[in-house]
């Protein structure tokens, strides 16, 4: 809920972007609040005049490899990773900026949020934005994602178009 105090944005207009993006990504929650529930434990990220709120890659990751290791054997994911530049309207200047990312082998996966930032205006350093999530597939490249179920070793390569 941070985001919206901090950014003066009200849960209707990040819920309208929401359903926007819903037309892109039917697995999106319709509410913005299911989102910020889902993750009571991140700690936002005062970025200017916004908030970034980190949702995270590998906790993502997990949630899908764990599942997939009941059915199939596989030690490599390919993602697909997007930053989204939203204008909440051409009149308004607030902007939210979602990190997506999909598993698009060995299997798909549906679009999760890997983290979003909220505010006036838009971030001065993408870097900021995108540093934490870097840092996550910097790691996961030299160590990879270790699976509870598995003694594998995941490792990923680059697959984006963004």
């Amino acid at each position: 809920m941070n985001l919206i105090t901090a950014t003066s944005l009200s849960i209707r207009d990040a819920d309208q972007i929401l359903n926007g993006f819903r037309v892109l990504v039917p697995d999106l929650p319709s509410s913005i609040r299911s989102i910020l529930r889902t993750y009571t434990s991140v700690q936002p990220k005062f970025i200017g005049s916004g908030v970034y709120y980190h949702l995270g890659l590998k906790t993502n990751l997990l949630r899908y490899v764990e599942l997939w290791l009941c059915t199939s054997d596989f030690d490599t994911l390919d993602l697909n990773i997007n930053i989204y530049d939203l204008s909440i309207s051409r009149s308004s200047n607030q902007y939210l900026w979602p990190i997506l990312g999909r598993i698009v082998a060995p299997r798909f996966s549906g679009v999760f949020m890997i983290g979003i930032y909220g505010g006036n205006t838009k971030p001065a350093e993408f870097n900021e934005i995108s540093a934490e999530t870097i840092s996550e597939i910097k790691e996961m490249t030299d160590v990879g994602l270790p699976s509870v179920k598995s003694s594998h070793k995941y490792t990923y390569t680059k697959n984006s178009k963004a």
